[in-house]
Formats: structure tokens, C-alpha cells, sequence
């Protein structure tokens, strides 16, 4: 029987930044009372702490969902035991992270879809569809972001069972008129447009301000444009991104 777990990096860090979030605005009335004597910073650590909280516990819950993947395969008894999401979906909270057995023969194939992403391993994401023949599953996903051996494991699982592992398919690819784009891409597409447009014209106010300012405003402006190109990448990531799925 062998077992991959997710990578632990993730983990730690988003549990990390969870309770560092939601201890913050504790630590600061502590601290306020201790050294005033009075609560009055009682009003002011609430408003910090309806700000922080959520965030701190949406970090701590996708630390636990990253915590839950997991791979199990079990050569004996021909079965595999995924925690994964489902495709569509990812690791954002623990219930999207179900544990699913399939036999051998459920698993019909392994599509793979790659995309450019400056934070994965030779700046190349990959993702795993393992497409199965059982309603109750469904298709899950897998990211070679969350687990240290996501090539090895696609292609164990795919020699053990005799599945085919599909060649890679690019979802940085344009899509081709007249495709039909899921609500998530349309979103990031008008989002893609809309940074857009307001990168163009806050830099066009910028630009006037920088050759008809005095030197701190055309200061103030230049650091403003030279901020403002960073958001042109971004803004055509978004607009042709493509879900994986």
C-alpha cells in the first residue's frame, strides 16, 4: 500500500497566517489594556477583529482542507482512496475535500491540462482529471501544487489500472469564437477588461500629472506609473483565463 500526502509547506502556512489573523486583534487588547488600565481599546480591537477574523478563519480552514489531501493506493485489494475535490473545484474549505474508494476498473482516464504559473516547479502547473465511471465520485482533480509526487502519481495509478494517461492539454491556449465560456471565465475575463481600463486611465492622469507637476508630483507620479505596469500582466492573465476542468 502506498500513500502520498499533500505538501506540508502550504499547511503550515495557511494555519500559520489563520491564527496569526485571528490572535492579532487579542494580542492588541491585551497589550491596550495592560497599558492604559481601561477598555477602551475593547470597541477598537472588535472593529480590527470583524476585519481580520474572517479572513484568519478562511485561511485556517483551507489549511485543514490541504491537510486532508491525499492519496492512497491499495495494489492488494485493487482499489484506490482519493481525497481530492472534485473537478471544478478546489481546496478551499474542508468539505470539498471528500474521500472517495474506487476499484481498478471505475477509473476510465487521466486527462492532463498544463497552465503557466510562475509559482509552480518549472513555472508549469499541471492538472490531473481522473475521470471515473462512478456518479457518486464523479470527476476528481488533482494540482501538482499540492503534492510533491503529482506526476509519479498520475502515472503509478495510471500503470496499475490500465487507465490512459492523456497528453497534455494547454489551457493557455485563446479560446476560438463562438466557444462557450463558463461563468468563472466570463467573470475573469469582464475583471481582466475592467483592470484594463482603469490601469489606462489612472496612467493617463498619472502621465499628465508627471509632465505638467512640479518635481514631488511628477516624484509621486513616476512611482505611480512605474506601479501601474504590474498590473498589465494580471489584467491579460485574467483576461484569458481558462478553468481547468
Amino acid at each position: 500500500m502506498k500513500r502520498f500526502r499533500s505538501k506540508r509547506g502550504p499547511v503550515v502556512a495557511l494555519l500559520g497566517i489563520g491564527a496569526f489573523l485571528v490572535l492579532l486583534p487579542l494580542v492588541i487588547l491585551v497589550a491596550a489594556s495592560l497599558e492604559s488600565g481601561e477598555k477602551s481599546a475593547a470597541g477598537a480591537t472588535i472593529c480590527l477583529g470583524g476585519i481580520m477574523w474572517p479572513f484568519g478563519l478562511m485561511m485556517f480552514l483551507m489549511g485543514w482542507a490541504y491537510l486532508r489531501l491525499g492519496v492512497e493506493i491499495d495494489e492488494e485489494a485493487r482499489v484506490l482512496r482519493f481525497s481530492l475535490p472534485r473537478s471544478g473545484a478546489g481546496p478551499w474549505f474542508p468539505w470539498l475535500v471528500r474521500q472517495h474508494e474506487l476499484p481498478w476498473d471505475a477509473l476510465d482516464r487521466i486527462d492532463t491540462m498544463t497552465r503557466g504559473n510562475p509559482l509552480a516547479p518549472r513555472k508549469v502547473e499541471t492538472f490531473y482529471f481522473f475521470r471515473t465511471r462512478q456518479a457518486a465520485s464523479g470527476d476528481l482533480v488533482m494540482d501538482s501544487l499540492w503534492f510533491h509526487e503529482a506526476e509519479e502519481i498520475a502515472r503509478r495509478i495510471a500503470n496499475l489500472t490500465g487507465a490512459p494517461l492523456g497528453e497534455e492539454e494547454s489551457l493557455d491556449r485563446p479560446f476560438v469564437a463562438g466557444e462557450r465560456r463558463g461563468c468563472s471565465e466570463r467573470t475573469a475575463h469582464l475583471a481582466g477588461w475592467a483592470l484594463l481600463i482603469i490601469s489606462i486611465g489612472l496612467g493617463s492622469l498619472l502621465a499628465a500629472a508627471f509632465f505638467v507637476g512640479d518635481e514631488k508630483v511628477r516624484w509621486d507620479a513616476g512611482r505611480g506609473l512605474f506601479l501601474l505596469v504590474f498590473t498589465l500582466p494580471a489584467s491579460f492573465m485574467l483576461m484569458r483565463y481558462r478553468q481547468p476542468r
